[in-house]
């Protein structure tokens, strides 16, 4: 089963976090966060997205991205 890719990454998780975060957290099939969309301990709404080498990019970024 390993081979056919049923254990690997966690690649979802939905809930809380140890920081008192929660919300939704994806990431990509090696483990790498990607969106993360949740409330912060304070209760603010908070969205992150990550490009494949990990860096924090914008949603105007993506908006603008040329494929």
């Amino acid at each position: 089963m390993e081979k056919q890719g049923f254990y690997g990454a966690n690649i979802f998780f939905a809930g809380r976090l140890w920081n008192g975060n929660h919300g939704l957290f994806l990431s990509d099939k090696k483990g790498n966060g990607k969106i993360k969309l949740y409330l912060d301990k304070d209760g603010n709404p908070r969205l992150e997205l990550s490009d494949k080498n990990g860096k924090q990019i914008s949603l105007s970024e993506i908006m603008n991205v040329k494929h």
